[in-house]
């Protein structure tokens, strides 16, 4: 659940995934 929500969403995960090292 953290390798896809930035490419499943991409509305705004992205930058939470950022920080979190997601991205």
């Amino acid at each position: 659940m953290r390798s896809i929500p930035h490419q499943a969403k991409g509305h705004g995960d992205d930058s939470v995934l950022s920080s979190t090292g997601g991205a």
